[in-house]
Formats: C-alpha cells, structure tokens, sequence
C-alpha cells in the first residue's frame, strides 16, 4: 500500500524493518500515539508511512542511548516530530497522572497540619474550661 507516493507498513512490516519483535513496535506505537497517524485500509489493517518508519527508528535508537519513557517524548517535541492534534500518549496520561498524585500528597499534609493544630486547639479549650471550673 502506498501513500502518497510513500510505502505504508503494517506492523509486521515495521518490525521487520526495525529489527524488534512486533510486541514491541505495538508498545511504541502505543506509548508514544500522539506521534503516530495510522491510516486503516479496506482489510482493516492500520498501516503507517515512512514518517512512522522513521519515528519508530528514532525511539528505537533512544532507548537504545539509555534514554527512558519519560524523556523520549520531550526529546521527540524537541526534535521536531509532529504531535497529532487531540491525541493522548500514555506518556501524557502518566504524566498527567503524577501530577494528580502530588497534588493529593501535598492536600493531605495540609489537611494533616491543620488536624494537628485542631487537636491542639481542642487541647487548649479543655484546659481553658478546667481552669474556668477552678476559678468560678
């Protein structure tokens, strides 16, 4: 299949070119989507072009670098691979993810500060109604 005058590739296809084993070509595609537009033919089988061929080389190659799911998106971003509008990479929703966690870590030490000077209000309020009883 062509496209444009470029060849499309399937994913067996892709893994051939790149030397890995299917599985993880799906990964990458999968990891790192917002990169990727895969166009799906009249069999059904999502292809994609030269641009993804290339792509996936350069993922392949990063990792290969010792670079980590986390950096190869920005890098990607750097470098100038096209980002596909309305796309989420689980990268981003990891990402997106993490951020959630640490806002909650950080909501739960603030409400367990403000617990703590509760109680220690409480505590004062007790001593202030026991030396109240003793006075009056």
């Amino acid at each position: 299949m062509r496209l444009q005058g470029g060849i499309m590739y399937s994913i067996p296809q892709l893994a051939n070119e790149c030397g890995v084993a299917g599985n993880t070509i799906r990964r990458h595609l999968e990891r790192y989507s917002i990169f990727f537009q895969g166009v799906r033919g009249d069999d059904g089988i999502i292809r994609y072009s030269d641009d993804g061929l290339d792509l996936l080389k350069k993922i392949i190659d990063l990792y290969k670098q010792g670079k980590n799911k986390r950096t190869i998106p920005e890098i990607l971003k750097r470098e100038g691979f096209e980002i596909y509008d309305g796309a989420v990479s689980e990268y981003e929703v990891e990402e997106r993810r993490s951020v959630t966690v640490d806002e909650l870590v950080h909501i739960l030490r603030q409400l367990s500060d403000k617990a703590s000077i509760l109680k220690k209000i409480e505590a004062m309020e007790k001593n202030i109604e026991y030396l109240k009883s003793k006075i009056g």
